[in-house]
This record gives C-alpha cells, structure tokens and sequence, in this order.
C-alpha cells in the first residue's frame, strides 16, 4: 500500500512496473489524527518492532517526536499507511 498524495502518485507509478498488487490508499483525517489512531497500539506492544534492524532507533525517535521535535517523519508516514488495511 502507498498513500496517495503528495508524491505518492509518483511512487505507485515507478513500483507498480515492478512490483504487482500496488494498492493505492487515500488517507482519511490528518496525519497527527492518523498517529494518533495508531500510538496505542505501538505504546501496548501489540505490534511488532524488531531489535536488531539498523532502522529501529530511527524509527522509535521519529515516533516519540512527532508532531514537534521530529526532523523527519518518514517512519510514520509508513506506520499510518500500514494501518489503513
């Protein structure tokens, strides 16, 4: 699954000459309600979160700074993505 938006559009084109079954989402709500929805989850541990991958610090940090002290948010965008299934 890939958002639809912003440069979304651009990356389902490029993926789906290679990968089958690209499924284009539309986000529904902003992207802080999005986090929002699934916070709880990654808080309870009810997902899983590998340890030994070299992105996971990466991905905790923006998590735990976003909406303010994040540089970045990449990680959530894929997180929220993942969500909409």
């Amino acid at each position: 699954m890939v958002e639809k938006g912003a440069n979304g559009a651009a990356v389902i084109e490029t993926l789906s000459k290679s990968i089958p079954g690209v499924v284009p989402q539309v986000p529904v709500g902003s992207k802080e309600q999005r986090a929002a929805s699934v916070l709880p989850t990654i808080e309870s541990g009810a997902c899983y979160l590998p340890e030994q991958v070299p992105w996971i610090d990466e991905f905790v940090s923006e998590f735990s700074g976003f909406g303010g002290a994040a540089r970045h948010d990449d990680s959530v965008d894929a997180a929220l993505c993942a969500n909409i299934a």
